[in-house]
């Protein structure tokens, strides 16, 4: 009886022994590590708006319009290396001034570059995005019915060829660089002015996010661009952020400056409604000998503001009321009311 009880016990060890041993090799086993597969994946970008515009009293424009149209194809090679090519079409106000060059749209490239990433590095070439003021871009967010301050007022090329470079040196601190040459996506002659960026976000929380920047060119007088950034989040649904930015020897005009600054805030009152506000300001400094800064005529302040609603991840639309006083008195002030709309298929 005793020998039966003790082989009972030895077999009910084995047997456990057998599980936790299955247990633990399921446990250990290394989980399945799918191939990469290369692919490739074709995208859509539409700005529309219906607008209608004032000066003063009078109404000058009314009517729908098409502000942009993007169409790319991005194609990822390996895990490392990817690349993308995409084509604009844009008022062609980006490159020229003329009112007869307003009424006209043209289509031209506005990417085709190269992307390799190797651990905390991104290197970028071609036909590239430049990274000056993507982060004040993204955070103000509303970029299909009104640009970034830099944008908006040609501190600093969206896009330009040449080559750049993003390192993540810790979660709250990375820089960036870039050589391109400082003409934008529109005239790609290659010459020896090029442009010199380097920049650097510091972000000590997930509330708080600083940046600076700074560009060098070649070109005469040697125009040079600061800028710092400040982005926080006093509440989750609340964010706060200011910009200031100078541009020293403007399109290489000797002594000709412009400096402004921009505060704008969104507020999420729900998961597809926001509110936004925002204001810009630009100043010139005046040259010896002159009554007035040299920019006297496009100087002055934007008021921005409205509600979006953005029913589904791919359609966003937004009532806004833009405005722009002059710094000019005599000028009167133009307004804006519209309804704007980004679709991203």
């Amino acid at each position: 009886m005793k020998k039966c009880y003790l082989i009972s016990i030895l077999a009910l060890t084995v047997c456990t022994q057998i599980v936790i041993g299955q247990d633990t090799a399921k446990q250990q086993a290394p989980k399945e590590i799918k191939p990469f597969t290369p692919s490739g994946k074709v995208s859509t970008t539409i700005f529309t708006s219906f607008q209608t515009h004032t000066v003063g009293n009078d109404v000058t424009e009314t009517g729908f319009i098409l502000d942009r149209a993007y169409l790319g194809y991005t194609y990822n090679a390996t895990e490392a290396l990817s690349g993308e090519v995409k084509i604009d079409v844009g008022s062609p106000s980006d490159i020229s001034d003329s009112e007869l060059e307003l009424k006209r749209r043209f289509m031209y490239v506005r990417n085709a570059y190269g992307k390799y990433k190797i651990d905390n590095t991104t290197f970028c070439f071609g036909i590239i995005n430049t990274t000056t003021y993507k982060l004040q871009e993204t955070t103000w967010g509303y970029r299909y019915l009104y640009k970034s301050f830099m944008d908006q007022h040609k501190f600093a090329q969206s896009g330009d060829i040449g080559i750049s470079v993003e390192h993540s040196i810790a979660d709250y601190l990375s820089i960036d660089a870039s050589i391109t040459n400082g003409e934008g996506y529109s005239k790609l002659q290659a010459d020896q002015d090029f442009v010199y960026q380097l920049g650097a976000v510091f972000k000590p929380s997930e509330h708080i996010t600083f940046r600076l920047t700074g560009d060098y060119s070649n070109l005469q007088y040697k125009p040079v661009t600061i800028g710092g950034f400040i982005s926080i989040k006093p509440i989750e649904e609340l964010t706060l952020s200011a910009e200031y930015n100078s541009k020293l020897n403007y399109e290489g005009k000797e002594e000709r400056n412009l400096a402004g600054a921009s505060v704008y805030a969104n507020y999420k009152i729900t998961d597809k409604v926001q509110l936004f506000a925002r204001r810009d300001n630009l100043e010139s400094n005046t040259l010896d000998g002159d009554e007035n800064p040299w920019n006297y005529s496009k100087d002055g302040a934007a008021y921005i503001g409205g509600v979006e609603y953005s029913p589904t991840k791919q359609l966003r639309v937004a009532a806004n009321y833009q405005n722009w006083i002059y710094a000019n008195t005599s000028k009167e002030t133009k307004q804006l009311f519209g309804v704007f709309a980004e679709i991203k298929l």
